[in-house]
């Protein structure tokens, strides 16, 4: 297989434009396929080595996933437990102070239903 140089573009003889990786030096021409590949390298070795860096870091990229996501689950659980022991802690209050003051709790309950249905609700009588 022939490589020439024509038009500013490297083609073979059926026409094809080579890659530029595989191009040759200028004034240079390959004339077989096994002497470009002997100036490459051995890309077998090179693509399992990467293969294999490439697996490490899928496995420690999952395990640093499943360790955020463990810390992530925990923080949530004591943050629920947290806001679950401050609204006990409210329904405890308001539950006492009712039992202390009745009346006013009452008149509380109604001044606001009466606002909210004020504000919210939508007079259908005119």
């Amino acid at each position: 297989m022939l490589l020439t140089v024509r038009e500013s573009a490297w083609t073979r003889a059926d026409g094809a434009v080579l890659p530029a990786v595989l191009r040759p030096a200028r004034g240079r021409t390959f004339s077989d396929r096994r002497e470009v590949m002997a100036g490459s390298g051995d890309f077998g070795a090179e693509i399992a080595q990467l293969r294999r860096e490439l697996a490490d870091a899928k496995n420690e990229l999952s395990s640093t996933l499943s360790s955020l996501k463990e810390r992530g689950v925990e923080r949530a659980r004591q943050a629920g437990d947290v806001v679950q022991g401050q609204a006990s802690q409210a329904q405890e209050q308001v539950g006492s102070y009712i039992e202390e003051r009745p009346i006013s709790s009452v008149l509380i309950a109604f001044v606001t239903g009466f606002a909210l249905g004020s504000l919210l609700g939508i007079r259908s009588y005119r």
